[in-house]
């Protein structure tokens, strides 16, 4: 007579899958939140139906509110010290550009005083920052 061989039956959960799951969700958050996440200032850029977009090279941005304030690097700072933070990043990237991105609001004079600052700091290349209509 043959024995019966006896099977242990496992009663766990495996939880592999979720962890592998969990994971990829994580990594995908990472990745894509930074994307989303813009300045805490809020401005409202104007709106073109094309525009295009180069991030190849390391970038200056340079926001400008209603108000006329000027802040980069999430500190709010003078037109004068503006030009001097520029030529700082210049010096450590000789490829540095300038994103400007003011509120669709802002007086035209304000952006001109950051193009002619930047100018005066070196920078070569000046980008206007746009929202794409959709």
């Amino acid at each position: 007579m043959k024995r019966k061989k006896k099977y242990n039956i496992r009663s766990e959960i495996n939880i592999t899958p979720l962890t592998d799951v969990s994971l990829m969700l994580l990594s995908i958050f990472m990745l894509t939140t930074p994307l989303l996440v813009q300045s805490g200032l809020n401005i409202e850029l104007p709106k073109v139906k094309s525009a295009q977009q180069n991030l190849k090279e390391s970038f200056a941005e340079v926001i400008i509110d209603k108000e006329g304030n000027i802040t980069i690097d999430n500190q709010t700072v003078s037109p004068d010290v503006l030009k001097s933070v520029l030529k700082t990043k210049l010096d450590k990237n000789e490829n540095l550009s300038v994103i400007i991105k003011a509120d669709k609001n802002v007086k035209y004079e304000y952006i001109m005083k950051v193009i002619d600052f930047s100018k005066q700091a070196g920078i070569k290349k000046i980008a206007l920052g746009v929202e794409t209509e959709i």
